[in-house]
């Protein structure tokens, strides 16, 4: 369900990835002539379908049509995988990929210029969240993207306590 009152302003959607396809646009501007820039966002995969500049005819990462962008966005968008070691069992994820069904859950958040997915994979103990925001405070323009990781696995691990895992991010 969709929480529409949020005090901060945002829209707030669980489990997005099981809706209704949608999408949307988040405006910026920035640099020191305060140049338009885009950012194309569905609710597949990581979210970002595309992004660039002035219009979508000049991208940094290819504009697809929003039909297009719902069938394409979780394998050439941004990803991440996680990897790794529970015992002698060594194991690889990708986050927002394919669903574990009732042991995923999934969240996204959108501002009027920021965007946030969240995973939290119980089975695995572990927290993966995605932020997409404008740097305005920057001389030229860029989307900033952190990725933040939390283990919340209470079993014990091979490295006493510390989350086990490597973390890589491509695009």
């Amino acid at each position: 369900m969709a929480d529409l009152t949020s005090p901060t302003g945002h829209f707030v959607l669980q489990n997005f990835q099981q809706k209704k396809v949608f999408s949307s646009f988040l405006p910026g501007i920035a640099g020191l002539k305060g140049i338009p820039m885009w950012v194309f966002y569905v609710n597949r995969g990581q979210g970002i379908a595309g992004f660039g500049v002035e219009s979508k005819d000049h991208p940094l990462m290819e504009y697809q049509c929003a039909q297009r962008a719902y069938q394409v966005a979780a394998q050439l968008g941004f990803r991440t995988f996680l990897k790794g070691k529970r015992g002698s069992e060594v194991w690889s994820y990708e986050p927002f990929g394919a669903s574990d069904g009732d042991q995923v859950k999934r969240t996204l958040t959108t501002g009027l210029n920021d965007l946030e997915i969240e995973e939290v994979n119980e089975s695995l103990g572990i927290k993966v969240n995605v932020f997409y925001f404008y740097n305005h405070s920057a001389l030229s323009r860029n989307v900033l993207l952190r990725v933040y990781l939390k283990c919340q696995d209470k079993a014990p691990t091979e490295s006493q306590g510390k989350c086990p895992i490597a973390l890589r991010h491509v695009k």
